[in-house]
């Protein structure tokens, strides 16, 4: 007949295990944080809880993420090698995944918004006869200096232009500085056309009256070249955005800045300006 010993009808727990202590079969230890449940009895100091012949796993610990994670709003994640603090953000920033895509980080979302405005007043006067892309003159533009990497800008410019003559016509467009400011360096590329081209903007005089000559010569005109430009490259340097023309007409006509009506017995200017809005760019 069975002989039953009832005090190992349930497992016995035996405190923190000691290699000078003997085990049976059920009892139960604790090492290293972890708890350990004998499955093969054996004499003081002979088999370890590492034994797995001897002795089962209950409960392992697990990491104590107190210590990884030590500030209030830290954020616990996971990378290659183990579990990592992300320190929490500033305020408004939003939580995203970096460009890696292997680990999450703060970004400071612009969502567009205006981060500085710059503006220039011109009112010199000049004639520009170019049959390329040339500025008006480097007084005329805006310098910035951007405050993010990533920025975009908003340029906006009313140009006061008039002509040497009726049949004048010309372009109008954007050089920045950081690119360059000769032929071939404008901002915005016309878009070809059957006729030609279209471009940002354009002036085109208006023919005079017969027998009265070009009694619109030099008549002002306000022109509005506008866009949104992304720079290929934003190191974070300042800037300056001009204004340039060029001529689509004869050889002989010029464009003139500022410059009023000189055939009637009055003379008037104009003031031109450029403005320019920096604007953030959202991550969304």
């Amino acid at each position: 007949m069975a002989t039953i010993n009832l005090g190992r009808i349930k497992p016995v727990f035996r405190g923190a295990y000691s290699g000078a202590t003997a085990y049976v079969v059920d009892d139960i230890v604790t090492s290293g944080g972890s708890s350990y449940i004998c499955i093969q009895a054996h004499g003081a100091g002979t088999q370890a809880v590492t034994v797995t012949a001897y002795w089962s796993v209950l409960a392992s610990t697990g990491t104590d993420v107190g210590t990884t994670i030590t500030t209030e709003g830290d954020i616990l994640f996971r990378d290659g090698s183990g579990l990592q603090r992300l320190a929490k953000g500033t305020a408004a920033q939003q939580l995203a995944m970096n460009a890696g895509a292997d680990a999450p980080e703060w970004v400071t979302v612009g969502g567009g918004g205006v981060l500085q405005v710059k503006t220039t007043y011109y009112t010199a006067q000049h004639a520009v006869n170019s049959a390329t892309w040339a500025v008006f003159n480097t007084a005329y533009g805006v310098t910035i200096t951007p405050t993010a990497s990533n920025s975009t800008f908003w340029l906006d410019a009313s140009v006061s232009l008039g002509a040497n003559s009726h049949d004048h016509n010309s372009s109008l467009n954007f050089f920045d500085s950081q690119v360059g400011t000769s032929d071939g360096d404008e901002i915005f590329t016309p878009t070809a056309v059957s006729s030609g081209s279209r471009t940002l903007g354009t002036f085109v005089g208006v023919p005079g009256n017969a027998g009265v000559g070009d009694w619109n010569k030099y008549c002002l005109w306000g022109c509005h070249p506008r866009g949104l430009y992304t720079p290929v490259s934003n190191n974070g340097s300042a800037r300056t955005f001009y204004v340039c023309t060029k001529r689509n007409g004869a050889a002989s006509n010029s464009s003139m800045l500022n410059y009023g009506d000189q055939n009637h017995s009055y003379t008037f200017a104009g003031v031109s300006s450029i403005t320019v809005f920096e604007i953030a760019n959202s991550i969304i």
